[in-house]
């Protein structure tokens, strides 16, 4: 079942890097989300909200990264089917995994930047999938 891409509790200290390479997928069962304060303001003032996503890895090519304690800098790690990884998605993909429950396996592919938009730039686009 495709999910349109349109307008709990953190448990995982690894990042997927979600929008790097055209083509790159990665293919996990959701197991929680969680909104946080984003560094962003809505337009009346009021803080804005961002939704961040824990997965099981099923399999996937997309880089995963982690910040080590006390460096500013993310580094490339290694992960296994079975791991659990931070997604913190761009608007089009959050748009989709917000169609989801937890414990859905989604498939999300990269698919590059689309055209810019009158509200903001190029945006991150995915073809997503439920499965």
């Amino acid at each position: 079942m495709k999910l349109s891409t349109d307008s709990g509790t953190l448990s995982s200290d690894v990042c997927v890097n979600v929008a790097t390479t055209k083509g790159q997928y990665f293919k996990g069962k959701i197991e929680s989300r969680k909104s946080i304060k984003s560094a962003y303001k809505n337009e009346d003032g009021s803080v804005k909200m961002r939704d961040i996503y824990i997965l099981s890895i099923i399999d996937t090519d997309m880089e995963t990264v982690q910040k080590t304690q006390g460096d500013k800098e993310y580094t490339p790690v290694d992960v296994a089917p079975g791991d659990k990884v931070t997604v913190f998605p761009p608007t089009r993909l959050n748009n989709a995994l917000k169609q989801t429950k937890d414990g859905d396996t989604v498939l999300f592919t990269y698919l590059g930047l689309g055209k810019a938009t009158g509200h903001g730039g190029k945006p991150h686009c995915f073809d997503v999938e439920l499965i």
